[in-house]
């Protein structure tokens, strides 16, 4: 099956080294690769059950939180470079201008990033415990064989979600709302990484670069087409 790429060449890199616009094309990037592989975990673990699973879920959904927080100043960011551009128009700015994402970044992403995800603050676990409900047991720990893989604690998580939903005036159920923003998470993830595809294509088109395709059979390198990939052709026009 052909395989699309944009390559750049040691003599593009010369010429875009000092291009700022070119530098934050590779933040975008990187900002893809993030949120793809936190989606990744959460579809891989889709309808599967089992403490691996379930697991997965939970830390996919923290996770995801945080890099969306921190994906939307940089889509923010972009503007001072791309604002003119199509893809910015027309896939960039309706997210920021989405009420939904605004009320979504302020209630959950951003205290989630800030208290129980990148930064691991201990009020977060004490005030936690002191405003959960409980009322059944709770699994501490919890796994369906002795491999390290397989175990999960799931209070861990579910103390956190109980801090912020507090702190938001929330009164959901802290495993009822990791459950129901599971699918949430995942749209606006998709939406961004969406969004920075068209961007990216479009500014390096407009820097000269074509997309190519080589067929994973034929010797590395060897290019079997010049066109740019219809399923990339829009993104970049």
């Amino acid at each position: 099956m052909p395989t699309w790429f944009v390559a750049a060449s040691p003599e593009d890199i010369e010429r875009l080294r000092d291009d700022p616009a070119f530098a934050e094309t590779l933040t975008l990037g990187r900002v893809a690769n993030l949120l793809r592989a936190a989606m990744a975990g959460g579809f891989e673990s889709g309808p599967q059950t089992g403490t691996a699973a379930e697991r997965q879920r939970s830390a996919m959904l923290l996770l995801l939180t945080g890099l969306l927080s921190e994906a939307l100043p940089v889509l923010e960011r972009s503007g001072r470079f791309f604002r003119e551009l199509n893809a910015h128009k027309e896939h960039v700015k309706p997210i920021l201008n989405d009420p939904t994402v605004a009320e979504l970044r302020k209630t959950f992403l951003t205290p989630l990033r800030n208290q129980a995800v990148f930064h691991n603050d201990a009020e977060v676990s004490r005030a936690g415990l002191r405003l959960m409900r409980v009322p059944e047991p709770l699994d501490l720990g919890r796994g369906t064989s002795a491999a390290l893989m397989d175990t999960y604690h799931p209070l861990a998580d579910l103390v956190a979600i109980s801090y912020i939903l507090d702190a938001s005036g929330g009164a959901d159920d802290p495993a009822i709302w990791l459950s129901s923003h599971v699918s949430e998470c995942l749209r606006l993830g998709g939406r961004i990484a969406f969004a920075i595809d068209a961007l990216v294509g479009e500014a390096l088109a407009a820097r000269g670069f074509e997309w190519d395709e080589r067929d994973e059979a034929t010797v590395e390198g060897e290019i079997t087409s010049r066109e740019q990939p219809s399923s990339h052709r829009e993104l970049s026009s």
